[in-house]
């Protein structure tokens, strides 16, 4: 035989011709016995038949004892059928085979390769009998396959294979065994005997083995169905308990609280002794998936869901009991039905869920048998975060279909082991019930206030599977304020609601005592009344319940009138504490979009509850300021008691400024002024103050500083008697100031008005430091306004005041229900006091750092 080199390009070629002949039908491996051809040694494949042998009598068998003969036998045309004479006369086309083209070799006479056709053709007849045979011809000049014909007597069929150049013969086939399959009931059949009409289904399997074809061998597994007269009948129960608010679940559904028990009862028709049911099972899928097929039964393993939207039971009778109880599991790494346990009352068995840890409990499990009917009850109890265990984990909400399926005893183990030899099909018995163990979401419960003064409050609730049923509101005293009155619920009708009166506990859900009770809406707005109420603050409650009484319940406290303040990084120092509190509010935005809330400093609503000053008295103690431990906050240490002797801060002061003008006259311009003044302009008009030079002016009796006054230099004011500051006190620049050191009260009073058209508060500016050994009082003002202006001070203020309690008094305020959403007084630290302070009074002092307490932002 001719060698021929054989290249990468050719190679591929011939694989790929190779595999389409295997993919189209043209080669059929099919070995049964071997021969040496083409140097190497080749499994044969099964007949192709009839093929002419260059004879004039070849023998071709026909079947049942009769023979034909057929000669000269060739292609009538280049491609077509191949057409054989009879012996007997006439002519028979061969339709097992078919010719292509003639094979003409393109590198020359083509080489020995055994018996070639009579004809000259050279055919590959390498199909199994019964299908088309085609001849395949190549030329390449590079590469020349052998196809080689291995001819025996016409009896016993012809056989013919291929062989690559190098003689590597076609592979054998590789049969995978298959697990032995389990032929499945249709819908509305059974595999047992109902005394209905029959049907059989089957199925196949490969079992492995190679057959004498070439190919892989199948079994075959059958069953008989019969018409399923009267199939599983499933009634589901949730037991009927209201929750600790009093609501009751709708029909259906199975909650945390209220009905999350569900009773179950399935009624089979079971087949008599001579076959009987010897297993229940029992199935919950959530719509959309269908019950898996577990085919083992185990009494020892892992109880596990594969997942926790679909769990079930089986009860197998053993002996002439019904004893043991199933759930699903693992055994050896396969999906298995696990015994946990066996009927009875009480608890007798728990579902575990996908995680490992408890997800359901099965109780009062039992089987009764009233003739031909056996019926399987059970009690299932979904844990949730109310069942009480510390490790548990929650079924999948949603609507839950039930199947239902029995095995008799040639179906389940009839000859023991663990693998269920037909498993049963599972029948939707088309009852369903919705597992619902989430609370509803609260999504917004806020209020504003209208043109009347009145709230508008604002609940809206959802629920993602079961929508909300009912939200019911109530509203109780916080904080006792002016008026303890009743109010009223405009928009449900309720007028004169006593606060506190509402309905509790178990009564809240049905009760006739609440603010409002809405069934079937998710969100609303009520507008609210408050009446005479002023001062102190309300909490109005909502709580919103799904439809299988999950709740949420929401509070918003509304403070009404009562005045507060807000610091951001400042120093508010009150001998005797404050009384007022900080609100809570959100949004990183300026309180109105007046100009003042971020010029010179910025000023913004969810900083408000983060009051970054110190709030102390003498005693040494922290007064209502929130969350001193998130910004480490100090109670001021109290070393000396100092605060508590009379004029000390302002004696001390002076002397400090006394000795410094007198170590260096030229230092500051010092100006005494005698008696009470009244100040307007600027500082520069005082005396011979100017901006080159800090201020100091002595003021021997009252100071009243106009509106409209400004620190066009470092002024620091000494006042032996009472300093009134008429709003706005500015300063002209950021190196300039004014620093106010009185002995007795500083009075802030209301300024001049700024609301005026406004739908909301402006405020009054004060641009100082204000250090009273008295009381500071904020005054009240604007009486008459519908609109109160409000106080902002760029700066600090201090008050030492032994004798009175708080040394900051709040008069001033706001309309009553501005001061809900505005602080009455907003106090923003600034950075330049430190430096004119130094400037001032040389360095700090220990005490003054103990008792007042600089605090950083």
């Amino acid at each position: 035989m001719k060698k021929v080199k054989m290249n990468n390009q050719n190679l591929t070629k011939y694989l790929f011709i190779v595999v389409s002949l295997v993919v189209f039908g043209m080669i059929s491996i099919e070995p049964i016995q071997a021969a040496t051809y083409c140097g190497a040694t080749v499994k044969t494949s099964l007949p192709c038949y009839p093929v002419n042998q260059g004879t004039s009598s070849a023998y071709c068998g026909t079947g049942s004892g009769g023979v034909d003969q057929f000669v000269n036998c060739a292609c009538t045309t280049s491609i077509g059928s191949l057409v054989c004479k009879k012996s007997g006369g006439g002519s028979y086309e061969c339709p097992e085979y078919k010719c292509k083209e003639k094979c003409v070799h393109g590198c020359g006479t083509p080489p020995a390769q055994g018996p070639t056709n009579s004809s000259g053709n050279v055919y590959a007849h390498s199909c199994p009998r019964g299908t088309e045979h085609w001849v395949e011809c190549w030329d390449e000049c590079n590469w020349e396959p052998r196809t080689c014909y291995y001819n025996i007597q016409c009896t016993l069929d012809t056989v013919s294979v291929r062989c690559s150049e190098f003689g590597e013969p076609d592979p054998e086939p590789t049969c995978t065994a298959q697990t032995p399959c389990s032929p499945t009931c249709p819908a509305g059949k059974v595999p047992y005997n109902t005394g209905g009409d029959t049907s059989t289904t089957s199925c196949s399997y490969n079992t492995g083995a190679v057959n004498g074809n070439g190919s892989c061998t199948q079994a075959t597994r059958t069953q008989t169905c019969w018409d399923n007269t009267n199939p599983p009948i499933v009634t589901l129960t949730p037991e009927v308990n209201a929750s600790a608010l009093g609501c009751t679940a709708s029909s259906g559904y199975l909650g945390k609280d209220a009905s999350n028990i569900g009773n179950v009862s399935v009624a089979f028709n079971y087949d008599t002794a001579t076959n009987p049911t010897v297993a229940l099972q029992t199935w919950f899928s959530k719509s959309g998936s269908t019950p898996p097929t577990i085919s083992n039964v185990y009494d020892t393993g892992t109880g596990r869901l594969q997942s926790n939207d679909s769990y079930g039971l089986l009860v197998r009778k053993v002996g002439n009991e019904w004893r043991d109880i199933y759930v699903p599991g693992i055994n050896s790494g396969s999906p298995a039905w696990i015994k946990v346990g066996t009927v009875g009352n009480g608890l007798r068995a728990e579902i575990i869920g996908s995680g490992g840890d408890k997800l359901a409990g099965l109780s009062n499990v039992g089987v009764t048998v009233n003739g031909t009917t056996l019926t399987l009850a059970f009690k299932i109890e979904y844990y949730n975060s109310l069942s009480g265990l510390t490790d548990y984990e929650q079924v999948v909400d949603g609507v839950y279909k039930v199947y239902a399926a029995s095995n008799t005893q040639n179906s389940f183990l009839p000859g023991g082991g663990n693998t269920i030899s037909s498993n049963p099909e599972w029948v939707d018995s088309t009852k369903s019930w919705t597992v619902d163990m989430t609370d509803p979401t609260n999504e917004d419960f806020s209020y504003t206030v209208d043109a009347s003064d009145r709230l508008n409050l604002l609940w809206r609730f959802a629920d993602g599977l079961t929508s909300i049923a009912r939200v019911v509101g109530n509203a109780a005293l916080n904080k006792v304020g002016t008026v303890n009155g009743p109010i009223s619920d405009i928009t449900s009708g309720t007028n004169n609601y006593i606060l506190g009166s509402g309905d509790t506990g178990a009564n809240i859900y049905n009760g006739t005592n609440n603010l409002w009770k809405v069934s079937n809406l998710a969100t609303r707005t009520d507008v609210i009344d408050l009446l005479a109420n002023e001062g102190g603050s309300i909490d109005f409650t909502a709580y919103a319940f799904d439809g299988a009484c999950n709740y949420v319940s929401s509070v918003v406290n509304i403070p009404l009138g009562d005045a507060w303040m807000v610091t951001k990084g400042g120093i508010l120092y009150s001998s005797g504490g404050t009384a007022f509190n900080l609100r809570t509010l959100t949004g990183h935005v300026a309180f109105s979009n007046d100009a003042y809330w971020n010029s010179p400093f910025g000023f913004y609503k969810d900083e408000a509850d983060i009051s970054t000053e110190v709030l102390s008295s003498s005693s040494g103690t922290l007064n209502e300021l929130l969350y001193d431990i998130k910004l480490s906050s100090s109670r001021l240490l109290n070393k000396s008691n100092a605060n508590n002797v009379s004029g000390y801060w302002y004696t001390k002061l002076s002397n400090r400024i006394e000795k410094r003008t007198t170590d260096d006259p030229t230092l500051m311009t010092v100006i005494s002024l005698a008696g009470n003044q009244t100040l307007s302009g600027q500082s520069t008009d005082i005396g011979t103050c100017t901006a080159a030079k800090p201020c100091v002016v002595k003021v021997a009796g009252n100071l009243t500083l106009s509106s409209g006054f400004s620190c066009d230099a470092k002024t620091v004011f000494l006042v032996e008697g009472t300093t009134t500051i008429h709003p706005d006190l500015t300063a002209s620049s950021m190196s300039n100031g004014c620093l106010v050191i009185s002995q007795n009260n500083v009075n802030i009073t209301e300024g001049s008005y700024k609301s005026g058209s406004s739908t909301y508060p402006k405020y009054d500016i004060v641009e100082g430091f204000l250090l009273s050994d008295g009381q500071v009082i904020l005054e009240d003002g604007d009486d008459s306004q519908n609109i109160k202006d409000g106080l902002k001070i760029n700066g600090s203020i201090l008050a030492f005041d032994d004798q009175q309690s708080p040394s900051i008094v709040l008069f001033r305020t706001l309309r009553r229900l501005d001061n809900t959403g505005y602080p009455v007084t907003a106090i923003h630290y600034d950075a330049r006091y430190l430096s004119l302070a130094t400037l001032f009074f040389g360095g700090d002092t220990d005490g003054f750092k103990q008792e007042v307490g600089f605090k950083p932002l």
